[in-house]
């Protein structure tokens, strides 16, 4: 392998070993920010499920790292091996492990990876009734219809619900209204407050539900 193939891999290497740091980093900030929202009640169950959400991206983060460090490494063991040669196109090899490590994803329980089930754990040793997602059966089980009628923001049931013409979402029409004054304020954009969607939302975007 030339010099140059060589030291890039080596680098790639390094870099997520930087990278895996900085997930280990995160895990431990979505603890101590999950015991404070069991200890002081604050967010309720909203919170607490958008905390497993924030731990989902981080277990897919952590995986897809270290499904790219196995694929550097087997690259570099099947070079020195004769398997791969000057002709070979590393980036597509890469890239089609790392299209396999997402595909094998899609189809895994995030459950019962070890960091959502130490975060799991150590919540319901604080409080045993903690309002978490065990299981992704869990997920399904949650009642489409109060979903429908209860506000993201205000957890309470909607009297003027309002629609996110973007994600098809609803809100209560005052609390939305002030999440996107808010926002505004910061000079950020306002997202939609339902967990685990990413669509934008914006006065304009908001229409009347009957």
């Amino acid at each position: 392998m030339p010099d140059t193939a060589e030291m890039l891999l080596q680098r790639s290497l390094s870099n997520i070993s930087k990278l895996n740091e900085y997930v280990e980093y995160g895990r431990d900030e979505l603890l101590e920010t999950g015991v404070d929202v069991v200890d002081n009640a604050v967010s309720g169950e909203n919170g607490m499920r958008k905390l497993q959400e924030a731990m989902k991206i981080l277990i897919k983060t952590k995986e897809k790292l270290h499904g790219y460090q196995k694929s550097v490494e087997r690259i570099k063991t099947q070079w020195k091996n004769g398997e791969l040669g000057e002709d070979s196109n590393l980036s597509e090899i890469l890239e089609a492990d790392i299209k396999a490590k997402e595909e094998e994803l899609e189809n895994t329980d995030l459950f019962q990876h070890d960091y959502m089930t130490s975060f799991i754990a150590q919540m319901q040793s604080i409080k045993q009734d903690a309002p978490l997602l065990t299981s992704a059966g869990d997920i399904e089980c949650v009642s489409e219809e109060t979903t429908a009628k209860k506000c993201p923001i205000t957890q309470t049931t909607m009297v003027h619900p309002v629609q996110n013409i973007l994600c098809k979402h609803r809100y209560e029409q005052e609390a939305i209204l002030a999440h996107i004054k808010q926002c505004s304020r910061r000079r950020k954009a306002a997202k939609c407050p339902f967990p685990g969607c990413k669509s934008n939302v914006e006065a304009t975007n908001l229409k009347d539900v009957k």
